[in-house]
């Protein structure tokens, strides 16, 4: 049995049930979700879902079995409070449902094929941590620190707990959504963990890991002659796309030198955008860290941005839409 976890709250809804139904569709083994609810709708939905797979923790509880989170809570951001959740959750299922091992995962993950080399692997170890693995440019970004928290492994054992234990009092003590020192976040208390722990595994498994800012260095490795994948993508990173609009949708690729091309939008981001699509309970305006301007479909045919329209399953640049529909004019403008 391969036991995970995630959490999310109602405006993350629709990427947690995506993440369920890729694991679903792709792992061909036994899994079993935990789910930390962190607020009560996204409980109360899940509950009524009644997903045979899933264990749900309402953030309450995990709340009254850490008293000290309640102090961390009110001195930093929603977001922040977040990031101080990742490594309470896997140390609360360890020390609650005493089991063998737990891998946790952002919500905004997605599965594209089998898993199960990955999970087989990572449990082999007392850690596992996915590094960032930067495109060439995009180097200085190490700054927030050489591993991603978005794939990570613990086993119950003594080293796996320590490293838990340790890494929750370091972020109960400091975990704030900017670089001040060697401290980002959550996630650059990570860079010490392979000079403390000898059991840890850095995920380098191809296709794990893939996300905006390796995009670019995953495609020119393992794109063949004839533009498509040699080496299946295993689960993907959705951090940064967001509705801006009804079915506007930015990548968020841009933020990362990306440059769009057919495998990116039709065997990547238009999968996921249609699994999202049919959950309708985005509120992508409500995530506070983004500081989202919801716009019109006509505000995103007329900008110079890079949005992406999604309609009758296809996903449309509007740029080129834009620049179709000015050809058009032209032409008609010639004729009359």
């Amino acid at each position: 049995m391969t036991y995970l976890g995630t959490l999310f709250d109602r405006n993350y809804l629709n990427r947690g049930l995506a993440l369920m139904k890729s694991l679903n569709k792709h792992y061909c083994g036994s899994f079993h979700l935990f789910i930390l609810c962190l607020d009560h709708e996204t409980n109360n939905f899940l509950k009524i879902a009644n997903y045979k797979f899933v264990t749900l923790i309402l953030i309450d509880e995990i709340e009254s079995y850490y008293s000290e989170l309640l102090i961390a809570k009110r001195n930093r951001t929603l977001v922040e409070y977040y990031f101080t959740l990742s490594p309470v959750l896997p140390l609360y299922i360890l020390e609650t449902y005493k089991i063998s091992h737990i891998t946790t995962m952002d919500a905004d993950i997605f599965f594209f094929s089998n898993p199960g080399q990955l999970f087989k692997e990572i449990e082999k170890h007392s850690i596992s941590i996915t590094p960032h693995n930067f495109s060439e440019d995009l180097i200085y970004l190490d700054i927030y620190g050489k591993y991603n928290i978005s794939f990570q492994s613990f086993k119950n054992n003594k080293e796996g707990l320590e490293c838990l234990m340790k890494w929750k009092e370091q972020c109960l003590e400091w975990c704030y959504d900017m670089v001040e020192g060697n401290k980002f976040a959550d996630q650059k208390y990570l860079n010490d963990w392979p000079d403390l722990y000898k059991d840890l595994f850095e995920i380098k498994i191809i296709g794990t890991g893939v996300a905006p800012w390796n995009l670019n260095s995953y495609l020119k490795e393992n794109t063949g002659e004839d533009g498509k994948l040699t080496n299946r993508l295993i689960f993907y990173h959705f951090q940064q796309l967001r509705f801006v609009g009804k079915n506007i949708i930015d990548l968020g690729l841009s933020d990362y030198l990306n440059v769009v091309n057919k495998i990116i939008i039709n065997k990547i981001y238009r999968p996921y955008i249609k699994n999202l699509i049919k959950h309708k309970n985005n509120q992508d305006d409500k995530i506070s860290r983004n500081n989202i301007i919801q716009i019109s479909t006509k505000q995103a045919f007329n900008s110079e941005n890079a949005f992406f329209y999604y309609r009758f399953g296809i996903l449309f640049e509007t740029s080129k839409i834009r620049s179709f529909l000015i050809k058009i004019k032209r032409v008609l403008n010639f004729f009359s």
